[in-house]
């Protein structure tokens, strides 16, 4: 396995007539002015690593039937370097079958952990999105740094944290990857030039990625920490981040992540993440990502307001939250409207998928499924309703603050109103779950999912993700006070089901209730999408 140099990732046609390409998906601009049809993207990952073994092979095949030597080559380079810190044997046949390895030529550990998360994880992100477009620029950028860089030891501290999962022996290497990223983190962000680069905020979002695999049940998280890290280099960068598209990319997953993160705390969001860059890639969640960004700071503008013991029942504060508070509901509410048209999902009231264990939880059954083109589609339409749920409880908590002598009955019905949209949101929750938890999906998913499900023979990847994006709406949902009891337990049980099924936050969350609904803060921050 050689490293081949940086690839183009230009398309076929743009490739054969040397062209620029913008690499747009599903095809792109030069195709599209001169009305070909765009044959698509080469996989970066067989280019970046490219497997010799066969091509060796016929080679001394060919020496042996000529009766002559082997004539020496240059030796090519592996394709990542290797680090000078003990390993583990590779013994593992798991990762190195999905490496694509004959059995007597295997590669160095580091390599197989490294290759077997990227690969995992390009398989389960969504085609031609920003977060897959991130994640394949992994080897290029890997092979371009420092053996004891930031971004290469995070690289390696995710890696064998995925790994782990089926090896237990690599969590020791997995926890010392991680305290050494980090002591080069310290060291990078104490250089002004290094702290500017790509490379660092890659190895942030890396190191928050690798807190959210490890989380143990009664340990707080670092997430929240490296997310606010995250922004802290993204205000030292400067605006002039936005010119790249590497950097602009890198901006919107940090603005995505610290939105739903400051959600958790009521913190307002940063006035940098307020800028706009030409966003080749916007995707729906994105678009609502524009709409909520306003969440964190109206929740701290609730907490001041009504949080003053002093303050009056009919304070003029008190009305003009409300206002706020409906204005900006109106205008995520804008962002589904739109959304239907192009992204929607269909709707089936067959809820014979749900298993008899289940049945026997509660007497609560969901009275319709949603389903939809992709997790990553119903994830987003997830984050829409939390929001909702969020802002819809400003408008409860300060309604209700109101001098009930002196109430009127607009308010009062505004009240009303926002309670029963609050259990119309919690029941559109409740319909993604069989999707999401991929409860007889041959019955229920659309061709396009059930092909994805085939990445792995077993649909595993897809349901894992499909699961903890679950975690947040459910623990959100289940803590509005308005919806039935039954209808509670029974989203209980799938956090619970959740956490026993591999995801830790999942159980911390199991027993307690969402203090965001309540104008608090969480115990702790972890990753909502």
């Amino acid at each position: 396995m050689v490293y081949c140099g940086k690839p183009s990732r230009a398309c076929e046609n743009c490739r054969k007539l040397h062209v620029k390409c913008d690499e747009r998906r599903p095809e792109c601009s030069q195709c599209m002015k001169m009305k070909r049809t765009c044959l698509g993207y080469r996989d970066q990952l067989s280019l970046v690593f490219r497997d010799e073994n066969t091509k060796t092979q016929r080679r001394v095949r060919g020496a042996e039937r000529n009766g002559g030597n082997l004539s020496p080559k240059k030796q090519p380079s592996m394709p990542i370097k290797q680090s000078n810190l003990p390993t583990t044997p590779p013994h593992d046949r798991h990762l190195h079958k999905t490496a694509g390895f004959g059995k007597n030529l295997l590669p160095p550990l580091e390599d197989s952990v490294v290759y077997h998360f990227y690969s995992t994880i390009l398989a389960s992100v969504l085609d031609g999105g920003p977060v897959r477009y991130l994640h394949s620029l992994l080897p290029d950028l890997y092979n371009q740094s420092a053996p004891h860089s930031p971004l290469r030891l995070a690289a390696q501290a995710i890696s064998y944290a995925t790994s782990a999962k089926s090896r237990p022996d690599l969590e020791r290497i997995s926890r010392l990857r991680y305290v050494q990223a980090i002591s080069a983190l310290s060291a990078a962000i104490r250089d002004p030039n290094h702290a500017k680069d790509d490379q660092t905020l890659y190895a942030v979002l890396l190191l928050s990625g690798q807190e959210t695999i490890t989380c143990e049940v009664g340990t707080p998280l670092a997430y929240g920490t490296h997310i606010d890290g995250a922004a802290t280099l993204i205000r030292h960068r400067g605006m002039e981040q936005l010119h790249e598209q590497l950097s602009s990319y890198l901006f919107h997953f940090v603005r995505r992540d610290l939105v739903l993160s400051h959600m958790q705390i009521a913190k307002p969001v940063d006035t940098i993440f307020y800028e706009h860059s030409e966003f080749i890639d916007q995707t729906q969640e994105d678009r609502l990502v524009e709409k909520i960004i306003d969440i964190p700071n109206l929740q701290s503008q609730a907490n001041i307001v009504l949080g003053k013991s002093t303050c009056p029942a009919n304070d003029r504060s008190i009305f003009e939250l409300i206002n706020a508070s409906k204005i900006l509901d109106s205008r995520i509410s804008d962002w589904a409207r739109n959304a239907l048209t192009t992204s929607s999902y269909t709707i089936t009231t067959n809820v014979s998928m749900l298993s008899s264990t289940e049945a026997s939880v509660s007497d609560f059954s969901p009275p319709r499924i949603y389903r939809y083109s992709d997790i990553h589609l119903a994830r987003t339409w997830n984050i829409y309703r939390v929001s909702r749920l969020i802002v819809l409880s400003i408008i409860i908590r300060a309604v209700s603050r109101l001098d009930p002598t002196s109430i009127d009955a607009a308010h009062d019905l505004e009240r009303l109103k926002a309670g029963g949209r609050q259990r119309e949101l919690v029941n559109d929750i409740c319909a993604s779950v069989p999707f999401l938890l991929r409860h007889n999906v041959s019955r229920i998913a659309p061709p396009l999912v059930q092909s994805r499900l085939k990445l792995d023979g077993k649909g595993d990847i897809v349901t894992k993700t499909g699961r903890y994006s679950l975690i947040w709406p459910l623990y959100v949902g289940s803590s509005v006070p308005s919806i039935p009891e039954n209808q509670r337990r029974w989203m209980r049980a799938q956090l619970k089901w959740i956490g026993e099924s591999g995801k830790p936050q999942a159980k911390l969350l199991a027993s307690s209730n969402c203090q965001t609904l309540l104008g608090g803060t969480e115990k702790f921050r972890f990753y909502c999408a």
